[in-house]
């Protein structure tokens, strides 16, 4: 599973991914994430 594959997919669907695997390491630490993606959900949250 690609991390960023998976939340560029939706919060939620990250969310439901991470509950039903949580025993399964899953780390940004190798993505790039310099289009900004990220900080979109972020402020999509905070909306």
């Amino acid at each position: 599973m690609n991390p960023l594959t998976l939340l560029q997919s939706g919060i939620d669907n990250w969310n439901q991914w991470r509950a039903e695997h949580p025993d399964i390491p899953c780390s940004l630490a190798e993505q790039d994430l310099s289009h900004g993606y990220f900080l979109r959900v972020i402020l999509a949250v905070l909306i």
